[in-house]
């Protein structure tokens, strides 16, 4: 058994060097000098360098298969960030329970706390976040990287709600809607994202449903934090249409 991987080996070797020998005449055109013995060939540069015939191909030998290896080390990252990238997400839609303890921030901003996991996030009943967290309102990522994010928020105007106190100027109502991103070094809160809705209310006799939407991609590091907020929450409508998406596009 061991013969024959021995001869096996020495077949592989000798192919090998028939393989190196005619890229060196094809590819790299080597010039042999008959009397010294020596060879010349073009480095990574493009230089042609000269040197004894036995240094050279070894040299070339090293750099072809150390040009294989990186390439086959770079596939194999591409295809395990892929596989990572495509685990590592988490998908929360609105909550139908009404909940009035707002939690305003110092900025008018209010962190929207009303989510539970989407059927598709869990398994025998449990919450299976793929390697993210969810606590409070905020998605802590676990990895480095860029992350794309996703949010949809849900408003309604009810029937006759301006109660005819505006007239003919309207009543006219601004919501932002934002993404934002705290991390451990910095202080404050920073806002990445936001989409500005304006509702131009009047006497109107039915109901009205309309939504905001916001995406962005973002590089986050790891234990850095995602929220959704609105600066308005007179039109805030609990629903399961409401929606936080986060996931890892790019691991860096």
């Amino acid at each position: 058994m061991n013969m024959k991987v021995i001869l096996v080996s020495g077949l592989t070797f000798v192919v090998l060097v028939c393989a190196v020998l005619t890229l060196l005449w094809k590819v790299s055109r080597p010039t042999i000098t008959p009397r010294t013995n020596n060879m010349c060939l073009t480095d990574k540069l493009g230089t042609l360098q000269c040197g004894p015939l036995e240094i050279k191909i070894t040299e070339y030998v090293e750099r072809v298969v150390q040009e294989k290896q990186d390439e086959l080390e770079k596939h194999s990252r591409l295809a395990e960030n892929e596989v990572r990238n495509q685990m590592i997400f988490i998908k929360l839609i609105g909550t139908e329970l009404p909940n009035k303890n707002y939690d305003k921030k110092e900025d008018g901003m209010t962190l929207i706390r009303e989510w539970q996991p989407d059927k598709d996030m869990l398994e025998h009943g449990e919450f299976r976040s793929n390697h993210m967290s969810y606590t409070n309102g905020h998605i802590t990522v676990p990895l480095n990287g860029r992350y794309f994010v996703h949010s949809f928020i849900e408003f309604v105007v009810p029937p006759d709600f301006s109660n005819g106190v505006f007239s003919a100027t309207d009543f006219r109502v601004q919501i932002k809607h934002s993404i934002f991103r705290s991390c451990k070094l910095e202080k404050e809160d920073t806002e990445v994202m936001s989409n500005i809705e304006t509702y131009l209310v009047i006497d109107n006799e039915s109901l009205y449903v309309g939504g905001s939407q916001v995406s962005s991609l973002v590089k986050m590091e790891a234990g850095d934090k995602l929220s959704i907020r609105l600066s308005n929450m007179t039109f805030f409508h609990n629903s399961k249409n409401n929606e936080f998406t986060v996931r890892l596009v790019e691991y860096i």
